[in-house]
């Protein structure tokens, strides 16, 4: 006796509805871009965004911005005259240290040489600065200015911008800027 054998017919197969083909790996990717886009720009965003409490330090750094090499350097390298003096904020966060230390290590930088030999060389990093609060700007680009010398203080970033941050968004020691950082 032979075994019993049904024929089935073949399924219709489904027409695609995205525009690449349905063997394309690209097609899994655009429906994937189609159904979460909000989500992947924020998770993306969120990575790069710190939050900075404000404090005074010793103010050697502005007798190292008003050298001229360094006014010229910075204004080649971002653009813009910065103030003669540098903010000071330390990460709010263990989570925002986390995205301060991964930023550095990621290849991003503008590298600030040196032009005399009484001095280091130091690494730029592009920022939006956001102040918080009743602050009287919304935003302004800037840096973060991050000196090439032993045992400086992991927690601790400077930074540079066109204007004094401190008038331009109203704010003191003790509070908190938004830093973002931008390629």
């Amino acid at each position: 006796m032979l075994p019993s054998v049904s024929i089935l017919r073949p399924k219709r197969r489904r027409r695609s509805r995205c525009r690449f083909s349905a063997r394309s790996s690209r097609c899994d990717e655009a429906a994937r871009r189609l159904l979460f886009p909000t989500v992947r720009v924020t998770a993306v965003a969120a990575m790069r965004k710190i939050t900075g409490v404000i404090f005074s330090d010793l103010g050697q750094a502005s007798s190292f911005m008003k050298l001229d090499w360094v006014q010229r350097a910075l204004a080649k390298s971002l653009g813009f005259a910065a103030f003669p003096a540098t903010l000071n904020v330390r990460p709010k966060t263990p989570e925002d240290a986390q995205v301060w230390q991964n930023v550095q290590n990621e290849s991003n930088e503008i590298a600030l040489r040196s032009a005399d030999d009484g001095f280091c060389s130091a690494r730029l990093y592009r920022i939006e600065i956001h102040g918080l609060g009743n602050s009287r700007q919304r935003k302004i680009n800037g840096a973060v200015l991050l000196p090439d010398v032993t045992n400086y203080p992991k927690d601790k970033i400077e930074i540079v911008a066109p204007v004094r941050l401190k008038e331009a968004f109203g704010v003191q020691d003790g509070d908190q800027i938004t830093l973002e950082f931008v390629n």
